[in-house]
């Protein structure tokens, strides 16, 4: 549950703009808001994704008027996507399996790759020549192992 103070911190607004947010959006937050008498104003912690969502929209120019609208059309969008994604669930199940199996293809073809790189960086390393003190420099390591010279 979280006041209005912290309601205020999270939107980075003053009281009364939130108090105001809080009333043009109580349609969508039915049961979220808690108003008890002699008790500070109480919002659900779920409901700051929407009061969040509603905070950008004010930014961008919709009207108070117009948010509650614009939120309900998105939160239905969200539930059509959602059942839709229920649906697919069967087909992905097989879609993962396959994406599982060519996965691991891929995995062993870089472990392969891997092993055959640090090969040549073992062979790269003991054909490099020793400086004065018996080291090269980093940089000119690393130019003979990149090009070779």
């Amino acid at each position: 549950m979280l006041t209005l103070k912290e309601l205020q911190a999270r939107l980075g607004m003053s009281e009364w703009p939130v108090r105001r947010l809080l009333d043009a959006l109580a349609p969508l937050l039915q049961g979220q808001l808690h108003r008890k008498p002699g008790q500070p104003l109480q919002v659900d912690s779920a409901a700051l994704g929407l009061l969040e969502r509603a905070k950008v929209l004010l930014d961008q120019g919709t009207t108070r008027g117009e948010l509650v609208e614009v939120l309900q059309g998105e939160l239905q969008g969200l539930e059509r996507a959602n059942a839709n994604a229920s649906a697919d669930a069967g087909k992905s199940e097989q879609d993962d399996s396959k994406l599982v199996a060519e996965l691991r293809r891929v995995i062993e073809r870089l472990e392969t790759d891997n092993d055959w790189l640090k090969a040549r960086f073992e062979e790269r390393m003991a054909a490099l020549p020793a400086n004065s003190q018996g080291r090269l420099t980093r940089l000119r390591a690393l130019r003979v192992l990149l090009l070779g010279r």
